[in-house]
């Protein structure tokens, strides 16, 4: 069941506002994997760091399956 927010927040409001919280999600997310990036400068060939792109990729895909489904 879906509730409203207390201060009747209309649709169109909640939208804009989950829309830019995904958007600051992204940003973050891009920012993160070049710490990622950089904490590996040391050990470019350890398989571990390749995994985690690896299981980011099927978590991305699968959002970007679910925001194109036309739901």
């Amino acid at each position: 069941m879906t509730k409203r927010n207390e201060r009747t927040e209309t649709a169109g409001e909640a939208y804009s506002r989950r829309a830019a919280d995904i958007k600051a999600q992204i940003e973050t997310l891009t920012v993160r994997l070049e710490m990622h990036r950089g904490s590996h400068k040391d050990r470019p060939a350890d398989w571990g760091y390749v995994g985690d792109l690896g299981h980011l990729k099927e978590i991305l895909a699968n959002a970007i399956e679910f925001i194109g489904s036309g739901r």
